[in-house]
């Protein structure tokens, strides 16, 4: 019974990865992580490089307001307004995680998912800004909403 349980839950995770994020190309001019912000303005990353359920799309939403869903491999970028914001990561629980911005700051998020007994779990990570930079990087930039 449990082994039908996970069999099932890992078909559907296959299945929802057939949609997959669209992505995009950056401009040559500046590359990925190395974003510029508006004067007195943020901004935030959220990146997932883990290879777990790869195709798995996770939305996110800045302050309760979708910005975007990320794959394995993708980020998203969102210039904001300094100050304290709310980030959620949702599959079928949403995990939180509270930042303070400054002007000119750039919050880098690592997004981390895992699977658990018959559930997807996410996690949401501020990094160091050297860290987020590099891995960032290595990631490919996901079309914003």
């Amino acid at each position: 019974m449990k082994y039908r349980m996970f069999a099932l839950i890992a078909a559907t995770a296959v299945l929802a990865g057939c949609a997959a994020v669209p992505q995009y190309r950056t401009d040559a001019g500046t590359p990925p992580g190395v974003a510029e912000v508006s004067p007195g303005k943020a901004g935030v990353y959220v990146f997932r490089t883990s290879y777990s359920a790869p195709a798995l799309p996770i939305d996110v939403l800045l302050d309760g307001e979708p910005i975007g869903s990320t794959v394995s491999q993708t980020h998203l970028f969102k210039e904001i307004e300094p100050g304290r914001h709310t980030l959620g990561s949702r599959l079928q629980f949403t995990s939180k995680l509270e930042f303070d911005a400054k002007p000119g700051q750039i919050v880098y998020v690592r997004q981390d998912l895992w699977l658990g007994y018959l559930q997807v779990h996410t996690r949401l990570r501020k990094v160091h800004p050297d860290d987020g930079a590099r891995a960032v990087r290595t990631t490919k930039l996901a079309v914003s909403r």
